[in-house]
C-alpha cells in the first residue's frame, strides 16, 4: 500500500532502490573504515524473490504488478489528479489518477461493505489491481467479475452532491489494510458469457447497442486446459469449437489468450502456467536448446498467443 500510494498521489516519476521491490531486509553498506572493511552487508540477495517458501515473492508479484499496470495506463504522468475523499476515521483515502481510481483502506481492522465512493465520470467500473488478491497473499474478498453501474450525484458542490464528484458507485467491500484501483470500462465493450443475441446489435434495432463482444470463454479455456489436461488430452474439436463460436458477420469479437486475472491480478500468467519456476532459471538465450519445459512452453505460449486476434486489422496485437 505504501509503494502503490506513493507511485499514484506522490509525483510524476517513481525512484525504487535495489531490491526494494521484493523486500530485501538488509541495507547495503561497502566495505569502508567505519564496518572494519566487511563484506557482509556489500550484496542484494535476489534470490530471496525466488524461493517459494518465503514470502518476499508476493512483494515482488504485487511490484511487478503495480508498475504494470501503470505502463498500460500512464497514470503517474497523467495530468488529472483529484483526491475525493481523506476520511479520518474510516482510514480510507479515495483519489483519482488519470482515468482509474485508487481506494485505500489503512484500518488495521475495520472492513467495509457497501462503501460509497465518488468518481469523475458516468458509466461501468471494475477492479484492475487488488492487493487482496491470492496472487499477493492476500483473502481473496474481492469480486473482480463484478460490474460497479455509477449513479448521478448531482453538480459538484450542489445540494446533494457527494464528496463534489458526478457520479458515484457503491462497491461491494474494502478490506482492511488493502488497496484496490478501479478502471472505467469502454462504454463500447461488453463482457458477457450469457451469448445474448442482442448485445452487439444497434439499439435502433432492439439491441444493447455495444460494438465489440469480448470472447471471455476463450482465456477460460486455456487456463482449464493447462491446468487439467496433459497435452497428449488436448482435444482439437474443443479449441476450434470455442475459437469459432460467434456470431460472424452479425457481430464483432475481440479474442484473448489470457484475461485481467492472468493479466494484472489473482492468477499466474500463461507464461508461468507453462514453465512455472523454470522461467527464473531456464530463460537465458545462450545457444543451448535448454530444457524440455522451457522449450515446450515458449512453443505452446507463441501458438496461443497468435491466435490474439480481433475484427479489425490492428485493433489489437
Amino acid at each position: 500500500m505504501i509503494r502503490l500510494i506513493t507511485l499514484g498521489l506522490g509525483g510524476e516519476g517513481y525512484l525504487n532502490f535495489m531490491g526494494n521491490e521484493f523486500g530485501h531486509p538488509e541495507w547495503i553498506d561497502f566495505p569502508r573504515d567505519g564496518n572494519d572493511w566487511n563484506y557482509d552487508k556489500c550484496r542484494r540477495r535476489f534470490d530471496l524473490a525466488d524461493d517459494g517458501l518465503l514470502r518476499y515473492k508476493h512483494l515482488l508479484h504485487w511490484d511487478v504488478a503495480m508498475h504494470a499496470l501503470e505502463e498500460a495506463t500512464g497514470f503517474a504522468s497523467d495530468d488529472h489528479l483529484l483526491v475525493s475523499s481523506q476520511h479520518e476515521e474510516d482510514k480510507v483515502i479515495v483519489f483519482e489518477r488519470g482515468d482509474l481510481v485508487f481506494v485505500f483502506n489503512f484500518h488495521p481492522c475495520n472492513t467495509y461493505e457497501e462503501y460509497k465512493i465518488g468518481v469523475r465520470d458516468g458509466g461501468r467500473y471494475k477492479v484492475c489491481l487488488d492487493s487482496d488478491a491470492y496472487e499477493f497473499a492476500g483473502e481473496g474478498r474481492v469480486p473482480h467479475d463484478w460490474a460497479y453501474f455509477s449513479e448521478p450525484a448531482g453538480s459538484p458542490g450542489g445540494e446533494g452532491n457527494f464528496n463534489n464528484r458526478c457520479a458515484t458507485i457503491t462497491l461491494q467491500t474494502v478490506p482492511a489494510r488493502t488497496v484496490q484501483v478501479y478502471e472505467k470500462l469502454l462504454e463500447g465493450e461488453a463482457e458477457d458469457v450469457s451469448g445474448m443475441p442482442a448485445l452487439c446489435r444497434p439499439v435502433a434495432e432492439g439491441g444493447v447497442g455495444f460494438d465489440y463482444r469480448l470472447a471471455m470463454s476463450v482465456p477460460d479455456m486455456w487456463i482449464s486446459m493447462l491446468e487439467d489436461q496433459s497435452d497428449e488430452e488436448w482435444s482439437m474439436n474443443r479449441i476450434v469449437s470455442v475459437m469459432c463460436n460467434r456470431r460472424r458477420g452479425v457481430e464483432q469479437t475481440i479474442a484473448y489468450p489470457e484475461s485481467h486475472d492472468q493479466s494484472i491480478v489473482g492468477d499466474k500468467t500463461i507464461a508461468f502456467w507453462l514453465i512455472d519456476q523454470e522461467m527464473y532459471t531456464g530463460m537465458a538465450d545462450d545457444g543451448t536448446p535448454g530444457s524440455m519445459v522451457v522449450a515446450r512452453g515458449v512453443a505452446l505460449h507463441q501458438g496461443l498467443h497468435h491466435r490474439k486476434t480481433a475484427a479489425k486489422p490492428g485493433l489489437w496485437r
